[in-house]
């Protein structure tokens, strides 16, 4: 799993868009699988999404997850990297896209469901750091014509 290297406005489009933004950097790193967006809109949450077990590793080798269970319930054992193995949440980089709770649910803030990138609109972000329990969602927001990353996860 990885964060992007590249940032969105809030308007991505929908989930699936989201999925193919993550899948094309994925395939332009040459990391093998498919991949969807750790996202939740009004009609499907992230924790719905990634339906596989496990475990999940980070572009540099590092085990993030070892099971859908800490995914869901838990926080990254080491921080989320880019598609290219780069730390791309540094000093004043905003979190990654996600729409959710800490528990993978939609918190119902999703720029209007990924389709709007007005500063009236706001969207939740994660943290994608290790040992925090907000790395999928939780509290902050960010209006949604700024600019994050998402979060890609493999599955099956």
């Amino acid at each position: 799993m990885f964060v992007t290297s590249t940032t969105y406005s809030g308007a991505l489009g929908s989930l699936d868009a989201a999925d193919l933004h993550c899948q094309s950097a994925a395939s332009a790193a040459g990391l093998p699988g498919r991949y969807r967006a750790w996202l939740s809109d009004g009609t499907s949450s992230a924790a719905e999404r990634i339906t596989n077990e496990g475990p999940w590793y980070t572009t540099g080798g590092d085990l993030a997850f070892e099971s859908r269970l800490a995914l869901v319930e838990g926080a990254p054992s080491a921080d989320l990297l880019s598609e290219n193995g780069g730390n791309v949440l540094g000093a004043g980089a905003s979190g990654p896209w996600t729409g959710t709770t800490t528990g993978g649910a939609a918190t119902g803030q999703d720029c209007d469901g990924w389709t709007n990138a007005s500063a009236d609109v706001s969207a939740t972000l994660g943290s994608a750091k290790s040992a925090d329990p907000q790395w999928g969602g939780g509290e902050l927001t960010l209006p949604c014509n700024a600019k994050a990353p998402l979060i890609c996860v493999e599955v099956l």
